[in-house]
């Protein structure tokens, strides 16, 4: 298996995963990234690799543009007793 076939794998996995977890925005964008290598436009994948750092640096940091967007639900950290 080739690199663009295993960054498609990839791609493909963190679109599925990321809308069960209601990450519509990262879902969206990694649907995006799966189709450009479908369709061997790799020239289209850095927009979109940026645009997945970002998202990624407010998902770390438990920020979100979206009201609706859960993804900041999931990166606050889970309250310890004791």
């Amino acid at each position: 298996m080739g690199s663009w076939e295993r960054l498609g794998h990839a791609l493909h996995d963190l679109k599925g995963s990321s809308g069960n977890f209601g990450f519509g925005e990262l879902q969206e964008i990694a649907a995006q990234g799966d189709k450009a290598i479908r369709q061997h436009a790799y020239a289209s994948l850095q927009p979109l690799i940026g645009q997945l750092e970002f998202i990624e640096k407010r998902i770390s940091l438990g920020l979100s543009n979206d009201q609706n967007d859960v993804s900041a639900d999931y990166a606050k950290p889970i309250k310890q007793d004791g």
